[in-house]
């Protein structure tokens, strides 16, 4: 008789239990690529406040029963084992926590972050490790805003270079957010382009956050978040010289007094004028790699402009990469043409 494929069972440790754990598959995960490692680490960073836990044991802690379930298969898959789920109550609200069993990890999150103060780069080797450590930080953390000032974002009181470090792990990607400080800096993502590229690499797993992002990719622009092809449209209609800012307000859909800032005061977009400043440094350098290292660590297009200007140079980018220690090995590793470039051997300038 043929018999049906039964999957394992897998195991449910009761807390008598967990003894039973031991180091070699932690040293291993530790080892290798991971992306369950990676997954945990974006969670931490996203749930944790600055300082971290400063007790040896490592928890998670949420009233969504998909949400926690999906950290308790991450440490599942690191441990073989399935940890158990422990219900509590606050203030008479359900919560479910899940502990990480083993005082080992939780030592090297506390190391390899600092106290969540950095993002752990020991982890971050790949781009499957990157995606799946922002994927970490927004199932169970950051904002999605669906309104009309729509985006996505995550607050960190005290914490601007966490979220400084956390832009060029989006840049590792191919996105590329702001950070706005503040008494609680925040990392947002507010253009639309960026919207589709989050919905795209990120994938979330949590179906209702995974559905909210869907709808910024797929929507059309709102007032404060126009596109390029928003500046176009209005510039090409302005162009004619016989339509009032009315007129052509009401043939693209934007409001009049936008259109009167873009036509006839020179104001543009905050995608417009990052799109101009990256297309200015690719096309001088040759290498639009160098714009990005340089956006994520300068943190903002606003700051990259200031900074830069649209006509730069070589020995400006090396001057704005100077006081970064040891900026070279720690920003572009072994991309031996990115290095040659800053060292000004291969740049194409075109003056």
């Amino acid at each position: 008789m043929q018999h049906l494929y039964q999957p394992p069972k897998q195991t449910v440790l009761s807390n008598h239990d967990l003894h039973r754990l031991h180091a070699p598959p932690l040293h291993a995960a530790l080892r290798r690529e991971s992306s369950d490692v990676a997954y945990l680490l974006g969670a931490w960073t996203s749930m944790t406040e600055l300082g971290g836990q400063d007790w040896l044991a490592m928890s998670f802690t949420s009233q969504d029963h998909h949400q926690i379930g999906l950290l308790q298969q991450r440490i599942a898959a690191i441990f073989g084992e399935m940890p158990p789920l422990h219900p509590f109550t606050i203030h008479g609200k359900p919560y479910l926590r899940v502990n990480v069993p083993s005082a080992e990890l939780a030592s090297h999150v506390r190391e390899v972050t600092s106290g969540n103060t950095r993002i752990p780069w020991e982890h971050l080797g790949t781009e499957g490790e990157c995606k799946s450590f922002l994927r970490g930080v927004f199932d169970h953390g950051g904002w999605i805003y669906t309104g009309r000032s729509g985006g996505i974002g995550l607050n960190k009181k005290g914490g601007a270079e966490l979220l400084e470090d956390l832009c060029r792990v989006f840049a590792r990607v191919g996105i590329l957010p702001i950070v706005v400080y503040g008494e609680v800096p925040s990392l947002k993502l507010k253009d639309i382009s960026e919207w589709k590229a989050f919905a795209e690499h990120v994938e979330l797993s949590l179906s209702d956050r995974r559905e909210a992002v869907e709808r910024l990719a797929s929507r059309t622009s709102t007032k404060g978040h126009y596109t390029e092809d928003d500046y176009s449209a209005v510039m090409g209609l302005a162009s004619f010289g016989t339509l009032s800012s009315r007129e052509v307000g009401e043939a693209t859909g934007i409001p009049t007094n936008t259109v009167r800032g873009w036509t006839v005061y020179g104001q543009k977009p905050p995608a417009v004028k990052r799109s101009g400043i990256i297309d200015g440094f690719s096309t001088r350098l040759g290498s639009p790699e160098v714009v990005h290292i340089l956006y994520r660590e300068l943190g903002a297009s606003s700051h990259l402009a200031r900074a830069c200007g649209t006509s730069y140079t070589l020995r400006a980018i090396k001057e704005v990469l100077a006081p970064i220690p040891d900026a070279q090995e720690y920003l572009y590793g072994d991309d031996v043409r990115i290095q040659m470039a800053l060292r000004g051997e291969q740049a194409q300038i075109e003056r």
